[in-house]
């Protein structure tokens, strides 16, 4: 069930979804992992647009190679920003820094300043026009310190990060974060002592908010895809959340938020189990990308409808809905030749009579002694 896979095998792939482009094109961007068993970070960067199905390799991240960053779209337009994230086995050293890449005819990387925090395996989100950077981990004096802080930087300002005075109530890395809404939402990640972590919160981002939990998971996930859908399905009126992938053991599995019944319910499990991967939304559907599973790297895309309920591929379906609309154009094309040797039989036909009658007709006149 696999479609439009990933020019590269990505284990710590972070994803960008819905950062509309000029002409109302949706831009997927994929950049950065460990490339296969490979330890280090990778530069690379590849994207796609909705209604392509094929992936095109993009500008490489700066400064360096890099995994377990996070990335979110930018204010502009198709615009996207990387944060932090590591490049080395051990994650050591650890970025503070944050990069903003532009589509199209610039297609760059610029650099914007950096964190006040050093962090890796954290999660990011962009709400009015703002960028927030989520937890994450560092090592500072070979000491593992497991973030709950958060910093906001504001794209249009672009003076500096702010750290803000609201902390997620938990400490969290490997964890995912979300817009539904008009709120983050951040969900599951390792917390102190390697814990796997049901838990969710969310905050709407005020100078004076804080965060909230709400329901947790039914499964503890770290390292997971969480997808917003404004659009839920029928049965999810206030959009809805979907997450997938992670666990303490690498899992297929899935479940989906309801924020108006603030409740978690299983869905329809992928079709590969995976971890490390990444989601997006587009067109109303959940894609869950890349990762690995227990026999190492994933390039491979899955897909979720919630109107009906189910994983598919994409690739599969268009492929189909092209083959079902070939036969149909060529049924037709067969059943209007029927018509077509119908009509010129019938056509035939009548000639053969009109010939007949005027020798039946030359006939008569003869008999009668008329002019022929």
């Amino acid at each position: 069930m696999a479609l439009l896979h990933l020019t590269f095998l990505y284990l710590l792939v972070l994803v960008l979804v819905d950062c509309v482009l000029p002409g109302a094109l949706l831009l997927v961007l994929a950049a950065g992992g460990p490339l296969g068993a490979s330890s280090s970070g990778r530069g690379v960067a590849e994207a796609a647009a909705a209604g392509l199905l094929r992936w095109e390799p993009v500008a490489d991240l700066p400064p360096t190679a890099r995994f377990s960053h996070a990335m979110t779209c930018g204010s502009l337009p198709g615009t996207v920003v990387a944060l932090g994230g590591c490049a080395y086995a051990g994650c050591v050293p650890v970025f503070a820094s944050a990069s903003r890449y532009a589509p199209g005819a610039a297609n760059n990387w610029t650099t914007l300043p950096n964190m006040t925090t050093l962090r890796a395996a954290l999660a990011a989100a962009t709400l009015h026009g703002t960028v927030f950077a989520l937890g994450g981990v560092n090592y500072p004096n070979a000491s593992i310190n497991i973030l709950a802080s958060v910093e906001a930087f504001d794209l249009a300002a672009g003076a500096h990060w702010t750290l803000l005075a609201a902390s997620m109530t938990a400490p969290r890395h490997g964890h995912a974060a979300a817009v539904l809404r008009g709120l983050i939402y951040a969900a599951g990640g390792l917390g102190k002592g390697g814990t796997f972590l049901a838990s969710v919160e969310r905050f709407d981002g005020g100078a004076h908010s804080t965060w909230a939990l709400v329901a947790s998971m039914a499964t503890a996930r770290a390292y997971f895809a969480l997808v917003a859908l404004e659009e839920g399905g029928p049965s999810h009126h206030g959009g809805m959340l979907v997450a997938a992938g992670g666990g303490s053991s690498v899992t297929a599995s899935a479940e989906a938020y309801d924020p108006v019944a603030d409740k978690w319910a299983a869905i329809a499990d992928m079709a590969a189990s995976r971890d490390n991967c990444a989601g997006a939304a587009m067109n109303d559907k959940a894609f869950v990308l890349g990762g690995r599973d227990s026999d190492g790297g994933l390039a491979s895309v899955e897909v979720y409808d919630p109107a009906y309920g189910s994983w598919a591929a994409r690739r599969k379906a268009l492929l189909l809905q092209l083959e079902a609309r070939t036969a149909a154009a060529r049924r037709m094309r067969e059943e209007g030749a029927e018509v077509s040797q119908q009509a010129a039989t019938a056509m035939a036909n009548a000639r053969d009579l009109e010939l007949q009658g005027s020798a039946a007709e030359k006939e008569n006149r003869a008999l009668k002694g008329g002019p022929s």
